[in-house]
């Protein structure tokens, strides 16, 4: 199981992720 990989990309994409979820809600 690889986490390290994982959490890094989850943590970068959580971070995109959570910009586009506050652009689409007003």
């Amino acid at each position: 199981i690889i986490i390290h990989g994982a959490a890094k990309n989850s943590r970068r994409t959580f971070s995109v992720s959570s910009r586009v979820f506050n652009g689409y809600n007003f």
